[in-house]
């Protein structure tokens, strides 16, 4: 297992550059999508943002315009509904999950939708609350995903190729492969 310190650290592990396209799946604001979007190019990448509410995209297209990161597009989608994310088929080299499943009700619909919108062999991160850290940073306990139910979940939706990492203290994470 690798162990990160932080989201930048993880980020700057990803083999993530140039010319390829990456989905932020719960983009919010921007946390994970504005250091993503700084790794490809702006001329051939792409990210896109996706989130459910409006208020979070306009922050982040707000900042994406003032750091003159004009490849990055916003989309409000619901990724708990089948093409919820309002992208084409085989899209994008890597989807990122992050801090979002343990909040869903249909954790499998956001991670099939993952699939449809990868390339073949593209890459999915996930991060998600470690379930042993105390509940007083992040989310109740009983909300968290176990690793063993987070992989059993990836695997059941078609991807393989998964190792895991941790992310801090209070996060845990896999990488997968759409096979």
């Amino acid at each position: 297992m690798q162990h990160f310190r932080g989201p930048q650290e993880l980020i700057d592990h990803l083999d993530i550059y140039g010319p390829q396209t990456v989905v932020d799946f719960g983009a919010g604001a921007g946390l994970l999508a504005l250091p993503l979007a700084k790794k490809l190019s702006p001329d051939t990448g792409k990210l896109y943002a996706i989130d459910v509410q409006e208020g979070p995209l306009e922050v982040l297209r707000n900042a994406a315009r003032k750091a003159h990161l004009y490849h990055i597009e916003t989309l409000r989608g619901d990724l708990e509904k089948a093409g919820g994310s309002k992208l084409k088929d085989h899209i994008a080299d890597w989807v990122i999950v992050a801090n979002i499943l343990f909040q869903a009700p249909d954790k499998e619909t956001i991670l099939r939708e993952a699939f449809r919108v990868l390339k073949d062999h593209g890459t999915l991160v996930i991060i998600e609350w470690h379930p042993e850290t105390a509940h007083m940073v992040g989310p109740k306990r009983e909300t968290r995903i176990p690793k063993t139910v987070l992989f059993d979940l990836v695997r059941a939706c078609g991807f393989a190729s998964l190792r895991e990492f941790a992310l801090g203290e209070h996060h845990h994470g896999l990488i997968a492969k759409k096979s």
